[in-house]
C-alpha cells in the first residue's frame, strides 16, 4: 500500500493563511466578537487571530477518529453564548477535511436551539473541496484531496 505524501505547512504559511481569513471576514463586513478554536487543530490559529486582532479567543473540544466522536457534548456555556449572547462567533479549524467535525459542531449548536447559529460563522485555514461540510464561510486555501491525497502537516503537529 502506498502511503500518501506529506505537504508540510510552515509557520510562515500559517501566518499568510491567518491574514487571508481575517481579510475575508473584514471584506464581508463581519467582525467576530469571539474567535473559537476547535481543539486541537484550530486552537493555535484561533489564538493567533486573537493576538493579531485583539478579538477575544476561546476553545471547544471536538474531534473525530475512526468515525467516533471523542467528546460527545459541547459545553452548555458555549451553546448559550451562541444562542443568547448576541455575540458573533467565529469557529476556526486548521483544515475542513472530511467535514465531520464542523458538521457535528453545527448540529450540536442547532440541537440546543434551532436558530442558535444565526451569529455563528466557520473558518478554516485549508478547505478540502470534497468535504461534507459546505457551510464554511471563510478559508485561506482550497485543496482537493481526491486529486492530491497528501497528508497535510501543520507546524504544531511536528
Amino acid at each position: 500500500m502506498n502511503t500518501p505524501t506529506q505537504k508540510i505547512i510552515t509557520w510562515a504559511d500559517v501566518d499568510t493563511m491567518i491574514d487571508r481569513v481575517i481579510v475575508a471576514y473584514k471584506n464581508d463586513d463581519w467582525i467576530p466578537d469571539v474567535v473559537v478554536g476547535v481543539i486541537r487543530g484550530g486552537a493555535i490559529p484561533a489564538m493567533w487571530m486573537s493576538n493579531r486582532t485583539g478579538i477575544k479567543a476561546d476553545t471547544i473540544r471536538a474531534s473525530f477518529r475512526d468515525n467516533v466522536v471523542k467528546h460527545p457534548h459541547l459545553p452548555v456555556s458555549f451553546l448559550k453564548r451562541c444562542a443568547h449572547s448576541g455575540d458573533r462567533v467565529l469557529i476556526v479549524e486548521d483544515i475542513n477535511d472530511t467535514g465531520e467535525t464542523l458538521i457535528w459542531i453545527q448540529d450540536q449548536i442547532r440541537a440546543y436551539q434551532p436558530d442558535a447559529d444565526r451569529n455563528v460563522r466557520y473558518a478554516a485555514l485549508m478547505d478540502n473541496t470534497p468535504s461534507k461540510f459546505t457551510d464554511l464561510n471563510y478559508k485561506a486555501q482550497t485543496i482537493n484531496k481526491d486529486i492530491d491525497p497528501a497528508w497535510i502537516v501543520f507546524p504544531w503537529e511536528k
